[in-house]
């Protein structure tokens, strides 16, 4: 799947934060969505409940290097704002060479590109 097309694919789910939206969906279905893919990979994934909100979990993924050399956290957040009047902002849509869609810059850009790096140093563990 090309970076581009797995960029799609996260803006195409639906995670705005119930928080901020009365009846949003939370980010239950990204992460299940990202842990499948991670797992798709070999990477081990553990959901972890946020308090009591079943909607609103966080993933751990774990890629083991080599040697004994210190560790790096990755970190991104899962959630979005709501569509306000956006038009189909679920729809990930190309306009001048640009991806376009709800979460597409904040954070879900980031999050595919964190995605393919995990799955780099899956195939290429670090020492």
């Amino acid at each position: 799947m090309s970076l581009p097309d797995l960029l799609s694919a996260l803006v195409a789910i639906n995670s705005i934060n119930p928080s901020l939206v009365a009846g949003a969906p939370g980010e239950r279905a990204l992460i299940d969505f990202v842990a499948h893919w991670l797992r798709e990979r070999g990477i081990a994934t553990e959901v972890i409940a946020a308090g009591t909100d079943v909607d609103r979990p966080s993933l751990l993924a774990r890629v083991p290097g080599h040697g004994i050399g210190r560790s790096l956290a990755l970190y991104a957040h899962a959630d979005t704002v709501g569509l306000g009047e956006a038009v189909d902002a679920l729809t990930p849509r190309r306009v001048d060479g640009r991806l376009h869609g709800r979460g597409a810059y904040d954070m879900k850009g980031s999050l595919a590109a964190l995605l393919r790096v995990l799955e780099g140093a899956a195939l290429n563990p670090l020492d």
